[in-house]
């Protein structure tokens, strides 16, 4: 797991396994950060196919209500 600056993804998978998952995150609420972490994971289904977002939904339930919430709050997350 790396921690980084990115400029438009909270996180990310690459093929090797390794996940990236960017260091403004920690800003966000803990609900929301369990949600990003639980995307990221999602990854090992391939794509955003309604099996990743069942494996999302596994994890964290309530998911849709926390994606909306992230959107709205994302930009503010910028020191």
């Amino acid at each position: 797991m790396l921690v980084r600056n990115q400029r438009r993804r909270w996180a990310s998978c690459a093929p090797d396994g390794t996940q990236r998952f960017n260091w403004c995150a920690i800003m966000a609420p803990s609900a929301l950060l369990d949600y990003v972490v639980a995307h990221d994971l999602a990854y090992c289904a391939p794509g955003h196919t309604p099996e990743y977002w069942a494996v999302v939904a596994q994890a964290v339930p309530d998911y849709r209500l926390r994606r909306e919430r992230l959107r709205e709050i994302g930009p503010l997350l910028r020191i």
